[in-house]
């Protein structure tokens, strides 16, 4: 009697055991919501509004909507030591104005940002680097476009496809045919490079509005670079170009007029990192230059121009 009794007190200690062990393995650990902040601070225009969120959970989607909107921050930016208070805009939550007329930013501004919410505290610090203007572009746009294998948005050229073997494979493949245009970009560097602060970084865009584009690694759309490498011209003027991928359905199709969102964007290292880590996924997050929170408070300067394609 006392055996059998022995026996299952054992038998309902070992199926306790492991109920909690299953349950440890299988709950995910919640974590406390934490600052989520994003601003751009564009030299040669007034400081921007800011936008502060919290976090959700990593199962949960990620919306910087009404859901997860913070509304009672304590919000300053310290521009060249003058501070500047932020306050809560109305109808529009999350989103933070500065409480005066916003001062303009001026090239190589210092800046320190700092929130407090609930029991955080946050920070981030930048610089504005001097203005960028795109002084000239051109486009390269082919009398026909290029044949190749679309699989899942993402465009094989003909001669490539055999090597990738995309004809053994051939789920959800067609063929295809795209006009790949090139878009070559020009600016001056008009600061001393051997100044501490020349190490710049750029990213050059292109943005088309048209529905069907291709934005993949087999094109450069886009492109954050190390400005001081970038290419140089005959006159010494920086260079950068990029190739964006316009699909059409027959070999004989014209190219599609659409608009052309050419841009580039001089930062310091704290954007380049961000923004090159957005579409990371081996990363939960995009690296980050806010000190006890999540997201980016960062310097820029910006010159985009809008050119008809046809």
């Amino acid at each position: 009697m006392n055996t059998s009794r022995s026996l299952l007190t054992t038998w309902l200690m070992t199926i306790a055991a492991l109920l909690v062990w299953a349950r440890c393995d299988t709950v995910v650990p919640v974590e406390p919501p934490r600052l989520v902040v994003e601003g751009f601070v564009d030299a040669g225009k007034p400081l921007p509004t800011v936008r502060l969120a919290q976090s959700r959970p990593v199962t949960d989607p990620y919306p910087l909507d009404g859901q997860t909107a913070v509304t009672d921050a304590e919000v300053t930016l310290v521009m060249n030591g003058e501070r500047i208070a932020y306050e809560p805009m109305p109808g529009q939550p999350g989103r933070y104005e500065p409480v005066t007329p916003p001062p303009t930013v001026p090239p190589r501004a210092t800046l320190r940002f700092e929130a407090t919410w609930a029991d955080q505290h946050v920070m981030a610090e930048s610089r504005v680097p001097p203005p960028i203007q795109i002084d000239s572009f051109r486009l390269v746009i082919p009398d026909k476009p290029v044949a190749g294998i679309i699989l899942d948005s993402l465009f094989i050229e003909s001669s490539d496809s055999d090597s990738l073997l995309v004809d053994s494979l051939r789920v959800g493949a067609e063929q295809g045919f795209v006009y790949l245009i090139e878009a070559s970009l020009a600016w001056t560097v008009d600061f001393d490079e051997v100044d501490a602060d020349s190490a710049y970084w750029v990213r050059g865009q292109l943005r088309p509005i048209l529905s069907g584009t291709l934005d993949d690694f087999f094109f450069r759309p886009e492109q954050i670079f190390r400005e001081r490498g970038a290419r140089r011209g005959a006159a010494g003027e920086r260079r950068w170009t990029g190739v964006y991928a316009v699909p059409v359905v027959e070999e004989e199709d014209p190219l599609p007029p659409h608009a052309l969102r050419v841009a580039l964007i001089r930062s310091g290292r704290d954007y380049a990192l961000f923004a090159s880590s957005r579409d990371d996924p081996s990363r939960r997050e995009p690296t980050s230059n806010v000190t006890g929170g999540l997201g980016i408070v960062a310097g820029l300067s910006v010159d985009t121009v809008w050119v008809q394609v046809e």
